[in-house]
């Protein structure tokens, strides 16, 4: 019966001596971002710029005196 009531008393005792709790500041931990020194560097793909055909039959300057240069010596033979 003794060890009863001194287990009894000792939960009552230790119920209702409360722990200093800490602060809501204290425990939250600030969120803090690690920077690196040396940030990657991400080479970006280069997307080439659309084309589109016009004349795409048409000779080009080079190709035109080429052209004429063999007609000439068509026409000589």
């Amino acid at each position: 019966m003794k060890k009863l009531i001194f287990v009894f008393l000792s939960l009552f005792i230790f119920s209702t001596i409360t722990l200093p709790e800490p602060s809501l500041a204290a425990t939250q931990q600030k969120k803090t971002t690690v920077k690196s020194l040396k940030k990657k560097v991400v080479k970006q793909k280069k997307r080439a710029k659309v084309r589109y055909s016009h004349h795409i039959n048409k000779p080009q300057e080079g190709d035109l005196l080429k052209l004429e240069g063999m007609v000439k010596d068509l026409n000589e033979q």
